[in-house]
């Protein structure tokens, strides 16, 4: 009888681990693809440059290991995020979860530029940008063959053009998520901790590595 009891008692466990497993999936769900967004807007606003829009930093998140300087930032990173959006440190598989949803991420957003499937709205926002108008479907088509021709024919305008296309994407991915592109994100961070108080009888610096 006690050895049925035991055997019960066992099986219960089990099912609960099993349910529990599940619904630890689905929370890490909810915060992966968000931090994925945040991370990759964060290293390509630190390191990109009009000449190399897609930095070192950014092409080393899609090896399939990481070094120890990538793996060091994107800890950092996922600390801060999970504290600040989940209210809780970095707990044992976290890491392994975001590394993979950085990689896929990027790697899907590159491919996407390479397709040329969101030049469209990029020439569409930089037209509106240097010139305050929107532009005209001729003007679209004419710049959209041009850009084409020029990718085609140019391995180093290829670079560039679809360098910028992904951190167009990128950037209005931060936007559709958060509200606020990723530099709004930092000046508004900046901002409130410039507007908290010290806290009282507090001797000890925290200093938040990037």
């Amino acid at each position: 009888m006690l050895g049925i009891i035991a055997l019960l008692v066992i099986v219960c466990c089990i099912y609960w681990l099993y349910r529990n497993r599940g619904a630890t999936s689905g929370s890490h769900a909810q915060w992966t693809k968000p931090f994925a967004i945040r991370y990759i807007n964060e290293v390509l606003s630190l390191y990109a440059t009009g000449s190399d829009p897609m930095p070192e930093e950014a092409a080393r998140l899609l090896e399939h290991r990481l070094d120890g300087a990538a793996q060091q930032s994107l800890i950092v990173s996922l600390g801060n995020y999970l504290r600040e959006h989940c209210g809780r440190n970095v707990q044992r598989g976290d890491y392994e979860l975001a590394v993979k949803c950085v990689r896929d991420l990027l790697s899907g957003e590159v491919r996407r530029a390479n397709s040329f499937e969101t030049l469209p709205s990029y020439i569409r926002t930089m037209h509106r940008n240097d010139t305050g108008e929107e532009i005209s479907e001729d003007q679209l088509a004419a710049y959209y063959e041009e850009i084409v021709a020029d990718v085609k024919s140019d391995e180093l305008a290829a670079a560039l053009t679809l360098g910028n296309v992904l951190r167009f994407n990128i950037e209005a991915m931060h936007v559709s998520t958060f509200g606020l592109s990723y530099w709004d994100y930092v000046k508004g961070k900046a901002s409130s901790t410039r507007a908290r108080p010290p806290t009282s009888g507090s001797t000890s610096l925290n200093i938040s590595a990037r």
